[in-house]
């Protein structure tokens, strides 16, 4: 009687032979998957370098093409970026003659800043009237409250050098507005924060600009442009020729060109001292 044949099985085992081709063909096979897959890995990582080439060639391009940006054409605005103010309030560089010289190193994103000019600004305004000190100001952008906030440092400089040119005689007020530790833009800048969004745009200096009397299409226009290159071209040569100066943080109070660190902190009563000693030539 001929065996059973379990179903499925052909009764005989594979040769010798046969395993050593089965194991032969089973290696080819591994070889030939291997191998595909060393070339698709392959494949990805010559497109990852070439997308990190193209990636590279594009900001060598883009930062080549921000250097050679020339710097925007400024007007009321001293070789040293100085920006004088008339007795009007005016942006000026004509200083008024025979009287002493304070100025002011300022970012618009300083809290300190701030502070000195809210602290300064009843005496300010009434010296700048009698023309009896003449005040300077050179707005900087040094990213005072962190990198994260860089925008807001170079759009608040760069909006004072463009009001200088644009609409010198309401120079002053801007300056002022854009100080006002409630309304101002570093007050904005720690309500958006405060709150949790986003930080300010530029439509903030626009409406800042307006509060200060600056008429409208120059208000309008300096959303936009304080953005472009060439105007925040502006603040970056301020900030390298302050700190070519040796300075290194805001704010800086000089006199007759000299640091100066007894003009009373945030103290009015005290600013409002010194200052009458300036004008009076008692405090040089």
């Amino acid at each position: 009687m001929a065996p059973k044949q379990t179903p499925g099985m052909t009764g005989s085992k594979p040769t010798k032979d046969e395993r050593r081709e089965a194991a032969r063909e089973k290696a080819r096979l591994l070889r030939e998957q291997e191998a595909k897959r060393a070339k698709r890995n392959r494949m990805l990582i010559i497109a990852a370098v070439v997308l990190v080439l193209a990636l590279v060639v594009f900001a060598i391009v883009q930062i080549t093409r921000q250097n050679n940006v020339a710097a925007a054409s400024t007007a009321n605005v001293g070789e040293d970026y100085g920006i004088s103010i008339s007795t009007d309030g005016a942006a000026t560089t004509a200083a008024e003659g025979g009287a002493s010289e304070v100025a002011f190193y300022v970012d618009s994103t300083c809290p300190h800043c701030v502070e000195l000019d809210n602290a300064a600004l009843d005496p300010v305004k009434a010296h700048i009237a009698a023309g009896d000190v003449q005040f300077k100001y050179y707005p900087v952008a040094i990213d005072p409250i962190g990198p994260q906030y860089h925008d807001q440092s170079q759009w608040g400089t760069t909006s004072e050098f463009y009001i200088a040119s644009q609409a010198p005689e309401y120079f002053h007020a801007y300056h002022e507005a854009l100080m006002n530790d409630q309304t101002g833009w570093f007050a904005q800048i720690s309500k958006s924060a405060q709150a949790g969004i986003a930080a300010p745009g530029t439509d903030v200096l626009g409406e800042i600009a307006r509060s200060a009397g600056v008429p409208e299409d120059v208000a309008s226009a300096l959303v936009d442009d304080v953005k472009t290159p060439t105007w925040m071209k502006v603040a970056e040569a301020a900030t390298n020729a302050f700190r070519d100066g040796g300075f290194t943080g805001t704010p800086t109070v000089t006199l007759n060109g000299v640091v100066n660190e007894s003009y009373g902190g945030i103290d009015t009563a005290a600013i409002t001292t010194w200052l009458a000693g300036v004008a009076d030539g008692s405090i040089k």
